[in-house]
């Protein structure tokens, strides 16, 4: 355990992340978003000592896939320049975990949720990074104004052989919250969308567990 409450400030997107993070000491922001990072990152950076993006990433790597850990060394921001994540804080963390496979490469920040493979791929090309999210470079950009370290602690949730699907994006809100209204009626529409939902519901547990074990183990 780190030393007091203060160390970390944890941003993550959806409350699903936040469910990870329940039983830790630290402060955790639910923020969906740039925008609703942005403001997150403001308030803990009064707070803490380091902030960390947590929570679930995109794969655009065919090696990354579901539930595997990702910590990159650096951010790709939306001004397509490189950015170099705190080292002292990512190595405790990586001791950590020493026993488990992490991917270190590069993380880009996207405006939504990209579920096409050829977009991801074209992104995978250009950058060269293995994953995207949507809020760390926001929070990256408060935390360099604020003088306040910043590291990514994410785990994959789709990846190039599973796609977030179109109607589960349609039916989530500008806050990251899910409607059931909506996922059903979806599926009364067409019925193959409820096994393409259970495989998202598959994919949701891997990526979960990993990050509570991730949270038990290292916060």
């Amino acid at each position: 355990m780190f030393k007091n409450k203060t160390d970390f400030g944890f941003i993550v997107g959806v409350k699903e992340e936040y469910n990870a993070l329940k039983n830790t000491k630290y402060e955790v922001k639910i923020a969906y978003g740039a925008k609703n990072a942005s403001k997150a990152a403001k308030i803990l950076c009064k707070k803490v000592e380091c902030i960390v993006s947590f929570g679930f990433a995109g794969s655009i790597d065919s090696k990354l896939t579901n539930g595997e850990i990702i910590i990159p060394k650096f951010l790709i921001g939306k001004n397509k320049k490189k950015k170099f994540l705190s080292s002292k804080h990512r190595s405790t963390i990586l001791r950590k975990l020493s026993k488990q496979e992490v991917n270190e490469k590069g993380i880009i920040s996207v405006d939504k949720i990209i579920n096409e493979n050829e977009s991801k791929k074209r992104i995978y090309e250009n950058f060269k990074v293995s994953s995207i999210d949507m809020e760390s470079d926001s929070i990256y950009k408060i935390c360099y104004e604020k003088r306040i370290p910043l590291i990514i602690v994410r785990v994959i949730f789709d990846d190039l052989n599973f796609n977030i699907p179109s109607f589960v994006i349609k039916s989530t809100n500008s806050n990251g919250d899910i409607s059931i209204t909506s996922l059903l009626k979806f599926v009364l529409t067409s019925p193959k969308n409820f096994f393409i939902l259970v495989r998202v519901y598959l994919y949701y547990l891997r990526a979960i567990r990993k990050l509570k074990e991730i949270s038990k183990q290292c916060f």
